[in-house]
């Protein structure tokens, strides 16, 4: 997937055969497991690259393959956002903060305890819907609440989250609705 911000494309994509300190991969500029760089060899499921190029040249800037366990999910539109020179980006159970266009790492967290489905701008915030529930996160990486009600069980789909200007709405795995304040509230 590709998308342009800036004055750069940005290439998204999941990397299944890439072996961490395998002589047969692909280059990236970094290799980052639990947010560093990797020293050792470890074993992951997830591998999502991230590559930037600038959007005039198609010349590559900086790569990046983040390697993570967790819940695997699909990469879609939904589990990144671009602003502020920034790259907020779910791989299994972790999300990355990274700067644009260096892919340096502003900062990591495990967020949820299963698979993180997306990523949601909320009153200049982040929501994250994973399959344990909500995360109110603050884009500097610091979180706000948690809310997780019901059998505890959130999955992805159509129509199963929904953000508001003041509220969220979310449906669990027993198709049990849930609405969501502000402040991480279940709203009756």
């Amino acid at each position: 997937m590709k998308v342009d911000f800036k004055d750069f494309e940005i290439e998204l994509k999941d990397d299944p055969s890439y072996r961490i300190k395998s002589a047969g991969n692909p280059i990236y500029g970094y290799e980052f497991s639990q947010g560093t760089i990797i020293k050792n060899l470890v074993f992951t499921i997830n591998k999502r690259a991230v590559i930037v190029r600038d959007i005039g040249s198609k010349q590559e800037v900086s790569s990046a393959i983040l390697c993570e366990n967790g819940g695997k999910a699909a990469l879609t539109q939904d589990c990144f956002k671009l602003a502020e020179d920034k790259l907020w980006i779910c791989v299994g159970d972790k999300m990355y903060c990274l700067a644009i266009p260096s892919l340096d790492v502003n900062w990591f967290r495990n967020v949820d305890f299963g698979t993180i489905h997306s990523i949601n701008f909320f009153g200049g915030d982040l929501i994250i819907h994973g399959n344990m529930g909500l995360v109110r996160i603050s884009k500097d990486g610091e979180v706000i609440w948690r809310f997780s009600e019901g059998n505890g069980v959130f999955i992805p789909g159509e129509g199963k989250l929904k953000v508001f200007e003041k509220h969220i709405e979310l449906i669990d795995g027993n198709d049990q609705k849930y609405m969501v304040n502000e402040d991480g509230k279940a709203i009756s």
